[in-house]
């Protein structure tokens, strides 16, 4: 819609912002575009896991513990797009989006108005698809307050581990191999004092292998989920019932694709799944340890 938008044909846009009840915004120039929708909730482990899909339709649109509020950015430029989306509190009172720019924007309630910006709330904000509380997605939420980000000023960098690290955008980025597969390697800084401390954590941590352990982690959780909700449905009655498949041939089809670091130490590994989950990847969240948090799926 966006594309079309761009090339000077806006009826699409125009029916889905005039019909989407939760609230559409578009900047002028069609290159950003952020949704208010609501998320569907499960419980799993005795944890509140928010899940990248609809929730189940009841007839209401007020939350409850089952839905969880957030909004999704699309953002659309000449060098590609890309969607993601993250939590807002479910408390807010009569929210609303306003977009300023293709990057400030408003977040209008019955108690206040938040000026933030679409980088800050892809660093501060909890992600949709993980394990978060209510009390947690207030917290950071709160935390918006418009923060400027420098971006670091040095093209490329060397490191002894992942060889040259060029500047993409807000990201440091390169190529290496792990088990003769290519994987990405995405360091994130906004602030330029910062580099060196994340390379050499980032280092010490590739030198432990702790990739390894935490996708041992990942696999008790993601094969449930995978027998439990995504193996395929017979096309017919008389048809068997699916196979659940075993923890060894989970683990054949995984596929590390890119690992980041984040600037709070923080990493993320992606992993490709030979279309376990159809277009998604499984996304594993580490501690400053790289020891395990938690796992989703994103698309």
């Amino acid at each position: 819609m966006l594309k079309k938008a761009q090339e000077g044909d806006i009826r699409e846009l125009n029916h889905m912002t005039a019909s989407y009840t939760s609230g559409c915004t578009v900047d002028k120039e069609y290159g950003t575009m952020i949704i208010r929708r609501q998320f569907r909730v499960e419980n799993q482990d005795n944890e509140r896991c928010i899940l990248n899909s609809e929730p189940d339709k009841n007839g209401s649109n007020e939350s409850s513990d089952d839905q969880q509020w957030g909004i999704t950015i699309v953002q659309l430029s000449p060098k590609g797009g890309s969607t993601n989306s993250f939590c807002i509190p479910n408390n807010l009172r009569n929210p609303k989006i306003r977009l300023l720019d293709h990057q400030t924007l408003d977040i209008l309630s019955d108690e206040k108005t938040i000026t933030t910006t679409i980088t800050e709330i892809e660093k501060k904000l909890k992600p949709i698809s993980g394990i978060a509380t209510e009390d947690e997605i207030e917290e950071t939420f709160n935390t918006l307050s418009c923060q400027q980000y420098v971006i670091p000023s040095i093209e490329s960098i060397d490191s002894k581990a992942f060889g040259t690290l060029e500047l993409e955008e807000e990201e440091y980025g390169t190529v290496i191999k792990i088990n003769d597969t290519p994987v990405r390697i995405t360091i994130y800084v906004t602030v330029g004092e910062s580099l060196s401390p994340i390379i050499d954590h980032a280092e010490k941590l590739m030198a432990e292998k702790f990739y390894e352990k935490a996708i041992r982690s990942m696999y008790p959780s993601m094969l449930e989920l995978k027998n439990d909700y995504w193996l395929e449905e017979p096309e017919d009655e008389s048809d068997a019932e699916p196979t659940p498949l075993t923890l060894e041939e989970f683990k054949e089809r995984i596929t590390i694709t890119e690992i980041a670091f984040n600037q709070d130490k923080t990493t993320t590994i992606i992993c490709s799944n030979d279309d376990m989950f159809e277009d998604h990847d499984i996304v594993i969240s580490t501690d400053t340890r790289g020891v395990y948090k938690d796992s989703a799926l994103a698309e």
